[in-house]
């Protein structure tokens, strides 16, 4: 026969047995992987296509609407004719055209998720290859500016 006592150990340990199961449950997606994908992206190919996503990603929110304070000085009265156009739906990936980088970089979407999954998994070398994107796109900025396919900011008056 158990004892009082037995039978409050026996819920204790009940009870932390589905709370620990509780915390692994992954909603039916399977768990990461700590295996190198066999077709993995090699790092530095990875830090161009990573690159080339964030830029696609910032061009499709180029159209956002302007601040009220940003739009010029309107003539009371008269129509408002700096009214941006509409931001384009980008709330859904899907909608960007991904593809496109992937297939200029040769990979498939599946072989960037693994790849970029795989990569998150060690966040001080991930935050190392996040500096090589940063690099590169100030790099790609910078020739941009010099061969004028990018407006530079103008310096601020001196006084």
């Amino acid at each position: 026969m158990l004892t009082f006592e037995a039978v409050k150990k026996l819920i204790v340990i009940l009870l932390i047995a589905v709370i620990a199961a509780g915390c692994n449950a992954t909603n039916g997606e399977s768990a990461p992987s700590t295996e190198e994908p066999d077709d993995l992206i090699p790092r530095d190919k990875m830090i161009l296509v990573i690159a080339d996503v964030h830029l696609l990603e910032a061009a499709a929110g180029l159209r956002a609407p302007v601040a009220p304070s940003r739009v010029p000085n309107q003539i009371p009265g008269q129509p408002n004719v700096s009214v941006p156009a509409p931001m384009p739906d980008v709330t859904q990936q899907k909608n960007l055209p991904y593809y496109d980088i992937f297939k200029k970089h040769g990979v498939t979407l599946d072989q960037y998720k693994r790849s970029y999954q795989w990569y998150t998994m060690d966040p001080e070398e991930y935050g190392l290859m996040y500096d090589e994107v940063i690099n590169e796109l100030t790099r790609r900025q910078i020739q941009d500016q010099a061969d004028g396919n990018v407006a530079v900011p103008a310096k601020p008056n001196q006084r």
